[in-house]
């Protein structure tokens, strides 16, 4: 790997030091060693932005942007929908403004927002384009831009990007809960649901602590959670706060009270996000050095971001919580990673659990280096499933978990994504 490895590397330390994102300097490198790894042990020139290419779902509708537009229109003008918007619990999400391509934009999470920032980072920084191009996502969001409640009066280009609530809902439970990057909500989830653990419960002289720090006196940290989805849709319907990450669209955005230009559809992006590019292309000066692809903005993550955040995460919670591990703690600390992957479409649905990709000796928590290192494709069998066949894993996977649901859950969830329904056209039925 030699002299690219260290190549690579350097690079990360002149973006850190230009970007001021020194925090994210070590998934940078460790994003480096994985590029440079590949290139060396399988052969070919690696492109890091083709890594995270994912699967895409058929277009759900062949509109024109005039019908979206009129639709959502026709929506906010009724009685009864003023009146959802005015009642219902929302969280108020701030715009992104980019001041010199005047683009303003809602940014909705699990709906492309990472690769989303990414290419309009590297068309308002064109110079440094290909950094943006080959930076991974918790970089992306660490990078500075201006905010605000509303778009500026001088925005010329305004979108927010709307998708399948059912899709995005089982998209937020793999990432956040399943995988854990929300580790206090999975762990919460958990203690309520499959501990049957409530506040009334360990009251001590008419006062109880919450369910988490419940959790984290009793060691519930030291282990995965097992909040099934359908436990995870009961909070989403129960919740006094909603998360950006499962909020509707709808009440985020607003488009009733802050109207846009253009509304894109994740499952349409390949061509809505050409209404970008040409306004980029003819209205931006100097972008001739920018290099718009799809394939580099829209997608999801390879199994290098993967274990690099899981690891880290786990290695971080582990310390916190003071926990005493052993063989059976990791089993079920990358069992857990290794069937999310297949969740994701990431790995074959086939592959049995592989521990010796992931064990170090004894009770080592193996480095993130050191497991991609192990990923090798050619011994170890981890196949890259095609476009086709992580699509119809993923969406094999989808259907499954909504199936599993019982109908009055599927019920909350249809009234409080009503209007993400009826505004951006989505089927009311779930995946089947």
């Amino acid at each position: 790997m030699g002299s690219r490895f260290f190549r690579a590397r350097r690079v990360c330390k002149v973006q850190c030091r230009h970007l001021c994102m020194c925090a994210a300097l070590a998934s940078c490198m460790l994003y480096a060693t994985f590029t440079a790894y590949i290139q060396d042990t399988v052969g070919v020139e690696f492109d890091p932005i083709e890594a995270e290419v994912s699967y895409h779902l058929p277009a759900i509708k062949n509109e024109s942007m005039d019908t979206r537009l009129r639709r959502v229109s026709d929506v906010c003008a009724r009685t009864d929908v003023q009146t959802f918007i005015k009642t219902a619990p929302f969280t108020i999400v701030k715009r992104m403004y980019f001041n010199v391509t005047r683009i303003c934009t809602c940014i909705v999470p699990k709906a492309a927002s990472t690769n989303i920032k990414r290419l309009l980072l590297s068309v308002e920084y064109p110079k440094k384009s290909k950094q943006f191009r080959t930076m991974p996502g918790n970089m992306i969001h660490a990078a500075n831009f201006d905010e605000g409640l509303t778009c500026s009066d001088e925005t010329s280009f305004s979108f927010l990007i709307s998708r399948d609530p059912y899709q995005r809902l089982w998209s937020a439970y793999v990432d956040k809960v399943f995988l854990e990057k929300f580790d206090s909500l999975a762990i919460m989830l958990d203690t309520l649901f499959v501990r049957n653990i409530t506040k009334s419960s360990i009251q001590i002289n008419g006062t109880a602590p919450s369910l988490v720090a419940h959790a984290r006196m009793n060691g519930y940290f030291c282990d995965v959670g097992h909040a099934s989805f359908e436990h995870f849709l009961m909070y989403v319907t129960k919740t006094k706060s909603l998360d950006p990450h499962i909020a509707p669209v709808s009440l985020m955005c607003n488009p009733c009270k802050q109207p846009v230009n253009y509304i894109f559809q994740q499952e349409n992006l390949k061509n809505d996000v050409k209404f970008l590019y040409n306004y980029v292309k003819t209205t931006v000066d100097n972008q001739t050095d920018v290099q718009l692809s799809l394939r580099d903005y829209v997608g999801g993550n390879g199994i290098e971001n993967l274990v690099q955040t899981y690891q880290q995460a786990w290695k971080a919670r582990l310390i916190q919580n003071q926990c005493k591990v052993n063989s059976a703690t990791y089993a079920s600390v990358w069992g857990r990673l290794w069937e999310g992957m297949k969740y994701l479409g990431t790995i074959d649905e086939k592959l049995k659990f592989m521990p010796e990709l992931f064990h170090g000796r004894g009770t080592i928590l193996q480095s993130p280096e050191r497991i991609i290192r192990n990923f090798n494709l050619e011994s170890n069998a981890v196949r890259v499933l095609s476009a086709d066949e992580r699509m119809n894993q993923r969406r094999k996977y989808l259907v499954h978990a909504y199936r599993s649901v019982r109908k009055s859950v599927l019920e909350r969830i249809r009234t409080l994504f009503q209007l993400d329904f009826e505004m951006f056209g989505y089927s009311t039925e779930p995946p089947r």
